[in-house]
């Protein structure tokens, strides 16, 4: 008798584990569009691949005009940053941009959405100086059809420094 009861309440601890487990979020699936994202800058690629944004996607970053929502959604944005002709899509490639992020420092997911902060740096080369920035990535997310797509992201820089051409 005393080993059932053993038994049940392992079992029990185990399914409570099992469960918990199962409320916390999933941060690779959180992560894959953002990764997508970064992958995406830091080769420069000239299409944004598929599978990053939702339709009405909302972006906040430091360059003009700031704000892109609605038809000017997270497509638009990632044109005007990389370029949409050969010579301002050369212009980026020349800038050697490398955009990393670190683990998410904060996430929450309720349903199907989630909201994270991701640590980042982006270095990339400017007027002959290579700038160094930190920042702290704020993402939302949605859910749409079992894929997490990012539904806004504001990059907020934290600090910026320029280096000298050697």
């Amino acid at each position: 008798m005393k080993l059932r009861a053993t038994l049940t309440a392992i079992f029990a601890l185990v399914l409570l584990g099992a469960v918990a487990r199962a409320d916390e979020p999933n941060i690779s699936a959180l992560m894959a569009p953002a990764q997508r994202l970064v992958d995406a800058i830091n080769h420069a690629d000239k299409a944004l691949p598929a599978h990053i944004f939702t339709k009405d996607a909302v972006v906040l970053d430091d360059f003009a005009p700031y704000l892109w929502a609605g038809k000017t959604n997270g497509r638009s944005w990632y044109g005007e940053l990389v370029g949409t002709t050969p010579q301002t899509l050369s212009d980026f490639a020349a800038m050697h941009a490398q955009l990393s992020v670190d683990a998410p420092k904060f996430a929450r997911v309720t349903g199907d959405r989630a909201y994270f902060v991701l640590p980042a740096t982006f270095d990339f080369t400017e007027s002959g100086k290579r700038i160094h920035q930190t920042a702290q990535w704020v993402m939302t997310l949605r859910n749409v059809k079992g894929e997490w797509l990012i539904a806004g992201h504001a990059y907020a820089i934290a600090s910026e420094t320029a280096t000298p051409p050697n």
